[in-house]
């Protein structure tokens, strides 16, 4: 290798090496590192070296748990006194129980203000056999409790919420434009284009197939399915604002009642008993809210 070689190549090493730390130091999380945590998928974090399987009931006391996998549908997960955290280096986690219970102190967190969570995150309450059932101080079932001075912080990265129609929607159509630009909505997004006539019913929801900048005033939207009504996406000549909007459904994290709807029955979300702080933001709460139970209409 002659000496140019030899300097180029040790110049683009040093270049590399310095990326990679530019990378690091950008690099943002959630999770604590001076906690001790012990990670859900090792199995030195259970006793006899077993994990949780399908159906059980998982009661976690003075732990920090990191959850860095997606845990078999559980019959219920009761935190006393533990630090509970989703990992932001899992580029999806699944959670599934009957329900999920934070207590004595406890903290659930998945994302923070300063890092909000930007992989997928689920949460899905299920349906037990008895939906009468009563798993924690008269709070029923298929439901996120928090209490007892407990800790919830719940963060997903933030999208634009929505934006206005740059330009009518025809029939037929399978994109439209969108006021603004930077908007972070991706492919697999769902969306939601309001009714901009009298009948309500003409809001239209589908999947985002591509999304492109067309220039510093409007990006332009594709979608999966073909609209099937007109929406309007013009200001009239009296400058009035009548203009349909585009509002994104999607969300990094989700918080959802399963796809069982037998008696209107889905799931539900409880703050109790002095709880010690809730901050929520950029999370889809879907599927939620129980037919004839005082307080938690659907």
């Amino acid at each position: 290798m002659s000496p140019q070689h030899l300097i180029i190549s040790i110049f683009l090493s040093l270049l590399f090496i310095c990326i990679l730390l530019l990378q690091s130091a950008n690099a943002c999380t959630s999770i604590d590192s001076t906690i001790a945590w012990q990670r859900w998928s090792d199995t030195a974090t259970w006793p006899n070296g077993v994990k949780p399987v399908a159906g059980d009931i998982v009661t976690l006391t003075n732990k920090q748990i990191l959850l860095d996998t997606s845990p078999p549908d559980l019959r219920g997960l009761v935190l006393h006194g533990t630090r509970f955290a989703f990992d932001d280096a899992i580029a999806e986690i699944h959670l599934a129980a009957q329900y999920i219970v934070a207590t004595d102190y406890s903290t659930f967190t998945i994302g923070n203000l300063t890092c909000p969570y930007d992989r997928n995150a689920t949460i899905t309450l299920l349906t037990p056999e008895d939906i009468t059932e009563d798993n924690y101080m008269g709070s029923g079932t298929k439901s996120l409790i928090i209490a007892g001075a407990s800790t919830v912080q719940i963060h997903g990265k933030a999208a634009q919420s929505y934006g206005k129609l740059w330009a009518s929607g025809a029939v037929g159509a399978t994109h439209v434009n969108v006021t603004g630009v930077n908007l972070l909505w991706k492919a697999g997004d769902k969306i939601a284009i309001t009714s901009t006539d009298f009948n309500y019913n003409q809001v239209e929801e589908t999947t985002i197939t591509a999304v492109q900048e067309i220039n510093s005033q409007f990006t332009r939207v594709d979608f999966a399915d073909a609209l099937q009504y007109f929406h309007h996406g013009a200001i009239t000549t009296q400058g009035i604002e009548q203009r349909g909007e585009v509002a994104l459904l999607s969300r990094y994290i989700t918080i959802q009642g399963d796809n069982n709807n037998t008696n209107k029955f889905g799931g539900h979300v409880q703050f109790l008993h002095n709880v010690s702080l809730v901050e929520i933001s950029g999370v889809e709460f879907t599927r939620l809210g129980q037919f004839g139970s005082l307080g938690r209409y659907p």
